[in-house]
């Protein structure tokens, strides 16, 4: 694919940019898309400790109305997935340190494709896993290959320990 068409494409896309809090994911569990979705949750995780909640597990960190910082456990998105319909949901990136366990949830719950992350991960492999993965997609790319491509944009990296992130 020229630039050009790959310019087309994207714009064919329809993007909506929120703040990550429970608001929003509700919103989007509960709505019957039309279209598919591709939900992208760029996000912290945080021990259970932090939320009262045993150390050994794990909380998403998101943002409530007010701004204030939100701890979600897995239980609570496994009751949220439980009793939604998220057969719009083709795609779940969770963009967040050891967020696998939450990414099996999505994936139990028949998300066909998801991307999640075992252990701490640096932001600048973050970012450039992302920005290569998407670019990937955008080119008609399937989940498989684009991922692959991003693994590798994150080993043969310049920076300093990019390498041990993927």
């Amino acid at each position: 694919l020229s630039l050009h068409t790959c310019r087309q494409k994207i714009q064919q896309v329809a993007v909506d940019v929120r703040v990550c809090n429970t608001t929003h994911l509700l919103d989007l569990l509960t709505v019957q898309a039309k279209q598919a979705v591709f939900l992208h949750l760029s996000l912290h995780t945080c021990r259970g400790d932090a939320a009262g909640l045993d150390p050994s597990t794990s909380v998403l960190v998101m943002e409530d109305d007010k701004g204030a910082t939100q701890h979600i456990s897995h239980q609570t998105i496994s009751v949220w997935l439980r009793a939604t319909d998220v057969s719009s949901l083709k795609f779940v990136f969770l963009n967040s340190c050891s967020s696998e366990r939450f990414g099996r949830l999505f994936a139990d719950s028949g998300v066909p494709h998801v991307i999640c992350c075992r252990g701490v991960v640096l932001d600048a492999a973050a970012r450039t896993f992302t920005r290569h993965f998407y670019r990937a997609l955008a080119m008609d790319l399937n989940v498989q290959r684009a991922f692959d491509i991003a693994v590798q944009s994150v080993l043969s990296s310049p920076s300093e320990g990019l390498e041990r992130e993927a």
